[in-house]
């Protein structure tokens, strides 16, 4: 798993690049931030997205990407 962020500029949202699959984790709530992960936020995060692989948003190709 992987962290991204992506959108525009002035707007960008948490993803991740999971088994080579861009997904949209922006229902987590959470951006990456110091808080983020010194609360194990990678942890929380990869078992939001196991708990809601089914149902979270896959990104299109030529998505724009920002640093995580």
């Amino acid at each position: 798993m992987k962290l991204i962020r992506w959108g525009n500029a002035d707007n960008e949202q948490t993803g991740i690049i999971n088994n080579g699959t861009m997904l949209d984790t922006s229902a987590f709530g959470e951006d990456y931030t110091g808080a983020f992960f010194s609360t194990d936020g990678v942890n929380r995060l990869q078992k939001f997205v196991t708990a809601n692989a089914a149902t979270l948003p896959q990104l299109q190709d030529g998505t724009r990407l920002a640093a995580p």
